[in-house]
């Protein structure tokens, strides 16, 4: 991972407008809301936090306080809470740390996404869930038109795009038990749905 094209002020002020809109947390509550029924709502780690709003989505969803960590290669995140900076390209943590491990609109930008999903199963404790939020690729294309009215900038950190098949075959390498839930608006108000969530469960 080239932690230094991450690390520049255009793209903090683009992470830190994102996680501040409506939007941003219409679909993150969404998100967390699909968790496999039954996982304890313990300890979370999240990966590619940002400023680490999505503390105050799970803390919403869960209606009681959780043990947050948050990890990112940049340091945008609430000074209020458990933060690590990432300076390689895995993650550093022990093994079975975590009850759940988040990766909302994050898997996208690393090199190796296949990898970075194996390092977070690697921190989950047994019955603990994994959860990935992505854009669709398909919903991407198909909605061209309105990227053309609002003048769409693209994301150049984005490495990858994911399809329903692509995010199935990562999961399908980890994990038996997973479901993956398209979510959002569809484009052109028929075609695919925006996002794609996965969870995945150890039992």
């Amino acid at each position: 991972m080239d932690i230094k094209e991450f690390d520049t002020a255009a793209y903090r002020e683009r992470v830190k407008l994102w996680s501040g809109t409506l939007k941003w947390w219409v679909q993150a509550r969404a998100f967390v809301e699909l968790c496999p029924v039954g996982i304890p709502y313990m300890r979370i780690l999240d990966v590619g936090c940002g400023t680490g709003r999505m503390a105050q989505v799970l803390t919403k969803v869960t209606g009681h306080p959780i043990t947050y960590e948050g990890t990112d290669v940049i340091d945008i995140c609430d000074p209020d809470l458990p933060f690590t900076r990432l300076t390689k390209s895995y993650l550093p943590f022990g093994k079975s740390t975590f009850n759940i491990v988040i990766a909302h609109h994050s898997l996208m930008h690393v090199a190796d996404p296949e990898h970075l999903l194996w390092e977070m199963k690697w921190c989950l404790m047994e019955g603990g869930a994994v959860g990935v939020a992505v854009p669709n690729v398909w919903f991407e294309r198909l909605d061209f038109l309105e990227k053309i009215a609002s003048a769409h900038v693209p994301d150049p950190t984005v490495k990858h795009r994911f399809a329903r098949h692509d995010l199935e075959r990562l999961f399908r390498k980890h994990f038996i038990h997973y479901e993956i839930i398209p979510h959002g608006p569809r484009a052109l108000g028929f075609g695919p749905r925006e996002n794609l969530y996965a969870w995945a469960t150890i039992r």
